[in-house]
């Protein structure tokens, strides 16, 4: 995120930075859609693609006006998940420092989130994964119930998808899935696990009805960076 930084403000590289991101997410119509408009990120999104350290940083842009913020903690969080994205104050400022044609940039319709729910990547891709399982005829009931997968299947499922990210579906997201995913799942009650009493396999899997209803945020991936 190079170019000049303004005078007329006091910024730290990291400053800088962030809300560049959030100026190319906005006029590109990436990151997550809350409020009917795209351009939303968490901080985890912005230590994904950028260098820097920005857990002080967002809130004061926030402070300043410069980027509003949304609340999609999971049912049950204690704590607020804040996402962000720039304000009408905020690319005014980035556009007078750093003068970029783009094309009209849409705000927020409204303060109502949907229920959205944001969950890191990582979980995201696993909870998709329980999903498709749960909905794959081909899946064997067990328990008395439908989508109950091992660890071994759902790697394999894993494998299957990431192959496919490369050859049919260039935009498809690659996901790694590990047990600590799968416990966060549990955590939060959009996943439930239950002991092989045969002994063959230590674990099965399953998305909850909750994990099926849930409504997470999805992330558009910026062109600059397909």
């Amino acid at each position: 995120m190079g170019g000049s930084q303004p005078t007329r403000w006091r910024w730290t590289r990291a400053e800088w930075d962030a809300l560049s991101f959030f100026r190319l997410l906005a006029v590109d119509r990436a990151g997550y859609e809350l409020c009917g408009v795209c351009g939303w990120a968490h901080i985890n999104d912005l230590h994904d693609d950028l260098s820097g350290y920005f857990a002080e940083v967002l809130p004061r842009l926030h402070k300043r006006g410069l980027l509003t913020h949304a609340d999609v903690r999971a049912p049950g969080q204690k704590r607020p998940i804040w996402v962000y994205r720039i304000t009408e104050r905020g690319l005014a400022v980035m556009d007078e420092a750093a003068p970029k044609e783009h094309k009209p940039v849409s705000w927020p319709r409204t303060e109502d989130t949907g229920g959205a729910v944001y969950a890191p990547r990582r979980q995201r891709g696993a909870l998709r994964m329980l999903r498709e399982a749960y909905d794959d005829p081909r899946v064997p009931e067990r328990f008395g119930g439908r989508g109950w997968v091992s660890g071994r299947e759902l790697g394999a499922r894993v494998d299957l998808h990431n192959s496919n990210q490369g050859r049919r579906h260039r935009r498809l997201p690659y996901i790694s899935v590990d047990g600590t995913d799968l416990h966060w799942l549990v955590l939060w009650g959009f996943a439930e696990r239950v002991k092989d009493p045969d002994g063959a396999v230590d674990v099965y899997w399953r998305v909850t009805e909750a994990g099926r209803a849930v409504r997470l945020l999805d992330w558009k991936t910026l062109r600059a960076y397909d």
